[in-house]
């Protein structure tokens, strides 16, 4: 992630693909998140006060594309990429703690649908 953009680049870019993330177009947003995820993980370790507005530009758009209620198939998608890079059973986080809780609350909403599903495939 290349902080070092002046800030109206960073936004203009940041707000073309909050523009592109509502189109659905599952792999493109699949691949663009599975990249976003990537470098929310490099923010832990470069998080320079000033670029505190770049980095909740960014957390706004990964909320964005985590939204059920933009697209609840594109999200089951991001769901798994999500599982894919979560290191279970390990005891580090990969995620800075305001990206963690939202990846965490969005894991934590599919859990009753999952036990739904599960209840009625046992019938």
């Amino acid at each position: 992630m290349n902080f070092s953009l002046p800030a109206l680049i960073w936004n203009s870019a940041m707000d073309l693909l909050q523009f592109l993330v509502r189109f659905p177009d599952y792999k493109g947003i699949r691949d663009i998140f599975k990249q976003l995820l990537e470098k929310v993980q490099m923010l832990m370790s470069y998080t320079p006060l000033q670029d505190i507005e770049k980095v909740f530009k960014f957390y706004t758009l990964v909320a964005l594309i985590m939204n059920p209620d933009n697209n609840l198939q594109l999200s089951y998608f991001i769901q798994n990429e999500i599982k894919q890079t979560l290191p279970w059973g390990k005891p580090e986080n990969p995620y800075p703690p305001c990206f963690s809780s939202l990846i965490l609350k969005f894991i934590d909403s599919f859990r009753p649908t999952a036990q739904l599903v599960s209840i009625t495939g046992k019938q």
